[in-house]
Order: C-alpha cells, then structure tokens, then sequence
C-alpha cells in the first residue's frame, strides 16, 4: 500500500487536474513540427528536474503540488508521443488522472516494475523516464516527518530526479534534427 505522504500527493493531484484534458494519443506518423516541440518540451523538463535536484541536495524540501504538478506534466508529454504509455495511461476506461488516483496511488512499488517493463516493449527512454517520474512522487519530504525520515525522502528524490533529468535529455537527444525541419 502506498505510504501516507503518496496517497496525499495523489489526491491533491486529483483535486488540481479536475477537468484537465487527457493527453491526446500519439500521432501514427510523426509530425515533424511535434517532434521539435516534443523536442524543446523535453529540454524544458529536464532544465526543471535539475533545478529541483538542486533545490533537494540543498536539503530543502520541494512542496507535493510542486512535484505533483511537474510530474504530471511530463507524464502527459512523454505520454502523447509514446503509443505504449499512452495504451497504459489511458486503458481500462481510466485516463492519466485515474491511472494516478488508482493504481499508482495503491500499487506505487508495484508500478515501478510495470514502467521497466514497458520500457522492454516501446521506447524505453521515455518509458524509464516515466518510472523515474513516479519515482520522484514516491519521495515527497513532509515536513512533518521526523528529520531522519525527510533526508531519506530527499535523497530518494534526489536520486529519482538525477534519473529524470538524465532520461529527459536523452529524450530530447533521441530526436535528431534531422527529423524535426
């Protein structure tokens, strides 16, 4: 079961996106114009992730709507130009914001595994990408925690981020320009 501090995230999540569309689903031809937008909205993310990794090992605690917002984000993205992410988010009549309410929300560890797999059947940047996404909502600090239990947190979120970042650039690397004039 997903820890107190998951379970919150998520439904302030829920409550924030509310009416938020649902990611359209990836084209069957890549459009060059998209995939330079894609492109850029992978370096943007990746700019962000790192900007929060170094707020985190700044041992400052980033807010859960920060996190939740950021995360949702870049599942969305990532997720309208990923046909298996975008079949896995939006499937079963769920989309992203019920996938985040439901299954995440009580299988979070579990997910984590369903991410790698992904990865072995669609693009695997973007599918790890993802995992390292939901990673980071797994390890929100609270500051009501006791100071020993936040600097665990921080330094899973840490990790989680650097993941991020890491993939993210990769993301945006995979797209050669070639492909996007």
């Amino acid at each position: 079961m997903a820890s107190p501090a998951t379970r919150t995230l998520v439904l302030i999540l829920a409550l924030l996106v509310t009416g938020c569309a649902a990611p359209k689903p990836p084209p069957a031809e890549p459009d060059p114009v998209e995939l330079a937008e894609f492109r850029a909205q992978m370096i943007v993310f990746a700019h962000k992730a790192g900007e929060y990794l170094e707020v985190t090992r700044r041992n400052k605690n980033l807010s859960e709507l920060t996190v939740g917002w950021f995360v949702f984000d870049v599942l969305t993205v990532l997720s309208s130009e990923d046909d298996v992410l975008y079949a896995y988010f939006n499937s079963h009549d769920r989309d992203l914001q019920t996938y985040l309410e439901t299954e995440f929300r009580f299988h979070s560890e579990t997910e984590m595994i369903v991410m790698e797999r992904l990865a072995l059947r669609g693009n695997p940047t973007r599918c790890l990408a993802a995992k390292f996404a939901l990673e980071a909502l797994r390890h929100v600090p609270h500051s009501a925690d006791p100071a020993a239990i936040q600097l665990v947190d921080r330094r899973a979120l840490a990790a989680a981020l650097a993941g991020l970042h890491e993939l993210l650039t990769a993301a945006a690397q995979e797209i050669e320009v070639a492909d996007v004039h």
